[in-house]
């Protein structure tokens, strides 16, 4: 009798997790954003947020021009930046939905979020920036899952929703482990967890 319920638990698992595969295999601007992070372009963005970065930590001037096309995000993905020093989290900030269709403005807001808008972290200093690292994240869609251990936090993120409906959003960077997670949430009632598929775009640092 246990054997058969490990195995409709196995089932269960697998089912969930091939109905998330397959809702974001399909859409073709989210397989464009993978083909973009591991692109030369994708190393030319990352470039032109770390300038930015170092231009609002009270630096020069950023010059550098984002002469690159990206795919399409505009009401369909949603977009975080990280930034992590010593493979530690020092900020994260971002959103599902956004208010401009420019992309360039667009990230410079949420890179400006992470520096000085989350409130979780100490915020960067700009004799820390050199060992920064910076992430960008892009997030499809969200769904809904009912064993959190059926996550793979490697490509996917995380959307907890607590007992007094506050919504706390983990892109794959900030989640150390499931059980970081369940840590982080212990004693508070969860009313739902939802996972989105996720592509990252990192340095190499």
């Amino acid at each position: 009798m246990k054997g058969i319920r490990f195995v409709i638990v196995i089932f269960i698992i697998v089912f969930q997790t091939l109905i998330i595969c397959d809702a974001s295999g399909n859409d073709a601007d989210f397989k464009e954003w993978g083909r973009f992070s591991n692109s030369g372009d994708a190393k030319k963005l990352l470039s032109w947020v770390r300038c930015r970065m170092d231009e609002i930590l009270g630096g020069s001037q950023c010059l550098t021009k984002l002469d690159i096309t990206v795919p399409p995000y505009y009401g369909q993905y949603g977009l975080f930046v990280t930034l992590m020093k010593n493979n530690k989290v020092r900020g994260c900030f971002g959103a599902f939905s956004h208010r401009s269709h420019d992309f360039e403005a667009t990230l410079r807001d949420y890179l400006t979020g992470a520096l000085k808008r989350d409130a979780r972290y100490c915020p960067i200093e700009r004799s820390e920036a050199a060992d920064t690292r910076i992430i960008i994240t892009v997030a499809g869609e969200q769904y809904s899952v009912d064993d959190i251990y059926a996550i793979d936090t490697s490509m996917y993120g995380v959307v907890i929703t607590t007992e007094n409906s506050e919504r706390i959003i983990f892109v794959p960077s900030e989640i150390r482990s499931i059980d970081f997670l369940k840590r982080r949430f212990s004693g508070q009632e969860i009313q739902q967890i939802a996972v989105f598929r996720a592509i990252t775009i990192r340095e190499d640092r």
